[in-house]
């Protein structure tokens, strides 16, 4: 590894699932281990690493690093860079870090924190005067959203900017990249709960970035430290323990008032009653959950909490173990829509391209009076905003005004219209 040509170095410790667990790891750095321990550790990582190779179908190579605090102890490149395997990973091969990066950049922004530099609880339009975010919700996003909200992903803000996105096939520059932001719309109103966003951090750096009057990466310096607790890593299991509340309903209450099929950002939940137990179905199962209160239930693992509004309807449905939401898009209570004949030029088929190539498929139609988007094994009611402007019920926007047509700010190209 040239760590000359690097500059800010970015170390990726790969641990592979080998004999050693986490624990058993981090117990032998804090006691310290001896030159034969760390021969024996390369040597059981090559073994590791080339039965993984060799089992791998879209995994061609990797390379892989072991460091202690102040040396290098191993670096080593495995296997090929390329599918048809002509050319071998060196220490020198590079590799995309993708959200790895956002560590690395939150870690570098607390630093400005400590020293002064940022207040993460101060509007973002302290630092961005000129900036804007486009919003269906009261208010101005600029003097809501704080840095704080940026990088725990609780501003509101989508995963893609228009430019620069992770389907554009073109590399503009950063600029136009963080300004497109400014064409985006928020999902949620800041704070209601996190989504996954690229943007957050991205515009978190740039307030840094006009602050320190220089690039981000230029300032960032990332310490690789050894781990210097035991904790134990408490599994969804344990958070069950610590977490549920009191029960207070019985063990066949049936809440008919939260059935209905709810939209999360990757995937669709639906929950039911069947043979006089409520769950939800999982593929082609069923998975029974336990009622704890009236809008709270377990599986074996997780805690389910729904929302609902003053009138006892379903507004969405959190997972609390690690955040994930799913919003209400039909329920059997749901009357037929308006059935707009201005809605009909949307119905079809349409393809978004990643990096010039089709690479996911969807359709828009009517059913029940409402137009549906539906693709990557989701079935999304549209809500329209304004005339060719519609969003699903996590936020995202759909919008057929424009030439041609987005979702979530990527192009959608339309193949044939019903």
């Amino acid at each position: 590894m040239n760590s000359q040509k690097n500059g800010c170095l970015i170390l990726l410790i790969i641990l592979l699932s080998f004999e050693y667990s986490n624990s058993q790891v981090i117990g032998a750095l804090q006691k310290g281990i001896t030159n034969y321990q760390i021969e024996q550790l390369i040597l059981d990582t090559r073994t590791k690493v080339n039965s993984i190779l060799k089992k791998e179908v879209y995994l061609p190579g990797i390379a892989v690093a072991i460091v202690s605090r102040d040396k290098i102890l191993m670096a080593e490149g495995f296997g090929y860079r390329d599918k048809l395997r002509t050319a071998r990973v060196d220490t020198n091969t590079i590799f995309g870090i993708l959200s790895v990066s956002k560590p690395v950049t939150v870690t570098g922004l607390m630093i400005a924190e400590q020293q002064g530099l940022l207040n993460f609880d101060v509007p973002i339009k302290n630092y961005l005067p000129g900036f804007t975010i486009q919003s269906r919700f009261a208010g101005d996003p600029m003097s809501e959203i704080t840095i704080r909200h940026l990088i725990s992903m609780t501003s509101g803000l989508t995963h893609d900017a228009p430019v620069g996105n992770n389907a554009d096939p073109y590399s503009p520059s950063y600029e136009s990249h963080i300004q497109s932001i400014s064409q985006t719309w928020l999902r949620f109103r800041t704070g209601e709960h996190a989504e996954y966003s690229n943007l957050g951090i991205e515009l978190a750096a740039y307030c840094l970035e006009q602050v320190i009057h220089k690039p981000f990466t230029e300032y960032i310096l990332l310490k690789i430290v050894e781990f210097v607790t035991g904790k134990k890593n408490e599994g969804p299991s344990d958070w069950l323990n610590r977490h549920v509340t009191a029960v207070s309903v019985g063990p066949r209450f049936l809440p008919d008032n939260l059935e209905g099929n709810y939209n999360g950002t990757n995937d669709d939940m639906k929950f039911l009653i069947k043979d006089s137990v409520f769950g939800y179905v999982s593929g082609t199962s069923f998975v029974p959950l336990k009622p704890v209160t009236p809008v709270e239930f377990v599986s074996g693992v997780y805690l389910y909490r729904f929302n609902v509004d003053v009138n006892g309807k379903a507004v969405s449905v959190t997972r609390p173990y690690d955040g994930m939401q799913w919003n209400i898009s039909e329920s059997k209570y749901d009357q037929k829509g308006p059935e707009k004949d201005s809605w009909r030029q949307y119905e079809g088929t349409y393809i978004r391209k990643r990096f010039g190539r089709a690479e996911r498929f969807y359709i828009v139609k009517m059913n029940n009076g409402r137009l549906h988007f539906i693709g990557d094994g989701q079935d999304c009611v549209l809500n329209e905003f304004k005339p060719g402007m519609f969003y699903i019920p996590n936020g995202e926007v759909v919008n057929f005004g424009s030439k041609p047509s987005t979702y979530r700010n990527i192009k959608l190209y339309k193949t044939s219209s019903y």
